[in-house]
């Protein structure tokens, strides 16, 4: 009730402490309590300050280890002082040594506070202080007494009063010590408790899933195994057994070169020895010989580190992949076959081709033919000048025979090496093979080549895919009788792929069967039609090309879109003539 009384009438305190962080959490804690306060952040700027104060506060508290004048000094100061020397004062130490208390009682404090202390304290000690000082009449008689303590000498110059308030004080601070003690140590003993019991059940889960990872090793089909750092064996699973036709128990603590005979192309030992020297995951396919055969096996290999973060093991993680091989073999042998049904589809155009290029020069000749009947039948005088005119004229038209039938042959042949061609190059080449096919047909070509690019490729693939698609517009085009038919073919270069349009005005793709489109034998002409035209000349850009082929319906017809990527080595050139 007293406190409360006090509390009202405003008493002033003065907070002297250099961390500014925990003053200003003491002003808070005293000033939400009710308090007045003030704050200096050393001992020197707090005894200038009570000097020149107008009012002086109630009661001091200060930390002892302070730059330029410390705790006991600024309270000896205080002592000393006749206007100053009856203002109580709290000290805030560590109470690092036993004989902190005597230089309390030395310097003149009147109670201390051992840090770190509970905020909620503060303002009963102050309370109790202030109460204390107001009823007290001090006996202004002062002892003096010299103590020897701990090898220091000290000069005790304090009424009994202060020796009591600080007595009480230190019995004070150990009790509430000794309480924090017990509540920490109950805190720890219920913690404890708590954390033996989240051991407990860590360490049945971990003994659940290594149960379960056993299980799950034993009975999975794929190899797992397990080798230390001077490569060997430490742990097999049944898969491996079953594979190989050998014991586990023969193969553990052996190193992993005892497998190398059986590895095709690879060895084992020089995989995992690799995972231990660059330390990184590795994946690869491996080829080996088993008593069922050949078979083939993914493999990963996976560094695994032990709590001081060192690489103790590689685990191998093996799956048999022989069926997904032979699988993959089937289709790429399905792909062969539909490539050539593909070119062999395209044969019959080729021919028709063959046919629009042979025939005006075939006329050419049938009519030098037919001059040299007429000036015979005449009778007329045949000079060795007309003959070799008529000659003339027949071995021209017999040299374009002779190079369209190169330019039909080279086509058919098979893709052997890469070759630097330019888009141009290519355009130019499928033009001599259909421009006749396309004019007969009342098609104009339009070419917009903004490339100038060279490209690494397989040059007949690609004049393959050009005649595909070049094809494919055409005869949409004529079946549709579509007026003013005409073929845009655009070409550029970004900075890393060459990019070719192929568009055309025969009134694009349906929208129900747009996703279609590029099926294998799925065709939308209604005669001479295989399916097989876009769906090679997809697979052919992908897997052969390095590129993309796309298709999407623009304005009056469809445009089809053959992105290539640029070779690394054409990369690499074209930066050095930008350097």
């Amino acid at each position: 009730m007293e406190s409360q009384t006090y509390r009202k009438i405003n008493i002033s305190i003065l907070v002297v402490e250099d961390s500014l962080t925990q003053a200003e959490e003491i002003r808070y804690f005293l000033e939400e309590s009710g308090y007045n306060v003030d704050v200096c952040h050393d001992g020197k700027e707090a005894f200038e300050w009570l000097l020149s104060a107008k009012k002086l506060p109630d009661i001091i508290v200060s930390d002892i280890v302070m730059p330029h004048l410390d705790g006991y000094e600024l309270c000896k100061k205080i002592r000393a002082d006749e206007k100053l020397k009856n203002i109580p004062v709290i000290l805030l130490t560590s109470l690092s040594e036993p004989h902190d208390i005597i230089k309390s009682i030395e310097a003149g404090a009147n109670k201390f506070l051992t840090k770190p202390f509970d905020h909620k304290r503060l303002p009963e000690v102050i309370d109790e202080l202030y109460i204390n000082t107001q009823r007290r009449c001090v006996d202004n008689m002062e002892m003096g007494i010299r103590l020897m303590f701990g090898g220091n000498d000290f000069l005790i110059t304090a009424n009994k009063i202060q020796i009591l308030d600080l007595l009480l004080s230190s019995y004070e601070d150990s009790y509430y010590k000794n309480l924090q003690l017990q509540e920490s140590r109950s805190a720890l003993e219920r913690l404890n408790a708590e954390l033996e019991q989240k051991v407990q059940e860590r360490t049945r889960e971990l003994k659940i899933q290594e149960e379960n990872y056993r299980t799950l090793s034993e009975h999975t089909p794929d190899l797992i195994v397990r080798v230390d750092k001077n490569l060997n064996f430490v742990y097999l699973n049944r898969a491996v057994e079953t594979l190989f036709g050998i014991p586990r128990e023969l193969l553990i603590g052996q190193p992993t070169s005892k497998l190398d005979e059986v590895m095709i192309d690879c060895a084992c030992s020089d995989d995992v020895g690799e995972v231990f020297k660059t330390q990184k995951e590795m994946r690869k396919e491996m080829k080996i010989q088993t008593s069922e055969g050949i078979k083939w096996l993914d493999s990963a290999f996976v560094p695994e580190y032990n709590e001081s973060g060192e690489l103790e093991y590689v685990l191998e993680v093996s799956r048999d992949i022989t069926q997904q091989k032979k699988v993959e073999e089937q289709l790429k042998e399905k792909d062969k076959m539909m490539m050539i049904q593909s070119r062999q589809a395209a044969m019959g155009d080729m021919i028709a081709m063959i046919a629009h290029q042979w025939r005006q020069p075939l006329s050419i000749m049938a009519m030098e033919n037919n001059n040299l009947k007429v000036s015979i039948g005449f009778e007329e005088e045949i000079t060795a000048d007309m003959l070799l005119k008529h000659v003339e004229i027949i071995d021209t038209q017999v040299q374009h025979l002779s190079q369209t039938i190169d330019d039909f042959r080279n086509f058919f042949q098979p893709h052997q090496d890469k070759e630097s061609v330019t888009t141009a190059e290519m355009i130019e080449k499928s033009m001599k093979l259909m421009r006749k096919s396309l004019e007969n047909k009342n098609i104009e070509v339009v070419v917009e080549n903004r490339s100038e690019r060279e490209l690494l490729i397989f040059s007949n693939l690609l004049l393959q895919v050009f005649i595909n698609l070049i094809n494919n517009a055409k005869d949409i085009i004529n079946e549709k009788k579509i007026p003013n038919a005409k073929i845009v073919i655009k070409c550029y270069d970004t900075e890393k792929s060459t990019v070719i349009n192929i568009c055309d005005n025969g009134g694009g793709i349906p929208k129900n069967i747009m996703d279609r489109v590029g099926e294998p034998y799925f065709t939308t002409k209604k005669a001479n039609g295989t399916g097989l035209g876009i769906y090679m000349s997809k697979t052919i850009v992908t897997e052969h090309l390095d590129g993309e082929l796309k298709w999407e319906n623009k304005e009056e017809g469809v445009c089809f879109t053959i992105t290539l990527k640029i070779a690394p080595e054409i990369q690499q050139s074209e930066q050095g003539e930008l350097r």
